[in-house]
């Protein structure tokens, strides 16, 4: 569930494959469409990010929840910002630069959406 507080910072609560509950807090949501330096290919097919600076559980889980997508990978929490019904046979990889994490899903879509989510340095994970 992506939430908007009152401080205008974005929330995010999420579960894991445990069902244990987690609250995310950004700074702010960018599309990246608009300010990306290069080009976004057709190719290019990501639908989430988002940033950890803690260890979530060591394990390579992916769960589709109403939220949209929840995985672990490589220590790493990675969520899409948006419920993706269509993503549940979709291919997801994880990939990590410099504490952000993006999840790349290749499915047929001519317009790909990449969004970006800066962690608030007091968020709780």
């Amino acid at each position: 569930m992506l939430v908007t507080t009152s401080c205008g910072k974005f929330q995010l609560e999420l579960y894991d494959q445990d069902n244990q509950a987690a609250v995310l807090e950004f700074e702010s949501l960018v599309d990246l469409n608009q300010i990306s330096e290069k080009p976004i290919s057709k190719s290019d097919k990501y639908l989430g990010v988002s940033v950890s600076k803690s260890s979530p559980p060591a394990v390579d889980s992916l769960k589709i929840t109403g939220a949209g997508i929840v995985a672990f990978l490589d220590k790493q929490l990675i969520i899409s910002v948006a419920p993706i019904p269509e993503l549940t046979n979709a291919s997801i990889f994880g990939r990590v630069s410099q504490g952000l994490a993006v999840v790349e899903a290749l499915i047929d879509s001519s317009d790909p959406v990449i969004y970006s989510i800066e962690a608030d340095s007091e968020g709780t994970y």
